[in-house]
């Protein structure tokens, strides 16, 4: 893991292998609740939290 704090979109996207459209739609959905915050229009991922919330999903998680 590097030292970044947080993730992008298109990151956790890249990390899933799935689209930020994808994405999007877990969140708003609440179907994965991948931990994030949100700084008025722009959503990160904070990366220990992101890692550790995979790590904890990574046998149940099933991508589309």
């Amino acid at each position: 893991m590097n030292d970044k704090k947080y993730l992008s979109q298109k990151e956790v996207a890249r990390i899933l292998g799935v689209k930020v459209k994808t994405l999007n739609h877990w969140r708003c959905t609440k179907r994965h609740r991948i931990p994030f915050v949100k700084l008025g229009s722009v959503i990160l991922y904070p990366t220990a939290e992101f890692f550790g919330w995979l790590k904890s999903h990574s046998s149940n998680l099933i991508l589309d």
